[in-house]
């Protein structure tokens, strides 16, 4: 049954989402602290 799901399978995709969001997270701080320091350099240095 497709509405049924099995514990373990909910496990799994919880953890699979959880893995998501914590790897977006990393990517914005890797924006916070990479990304954007450098596009401000580069405004600084072009104007």
């Amino acid at each position: 049954d497709a509405v049924f799901q099995r514990p373990h399978d909910d496990a799994h995709l919880q953890a699979a989402y959880e893995l998501q969001l914590w790897k977006e997270s990393k990517e914005l701080e890797f924006e916070k602290h990479v990304r954007i320091p450098n596009i401000i350099n580069a405004v600084y240095f072009i104007f």
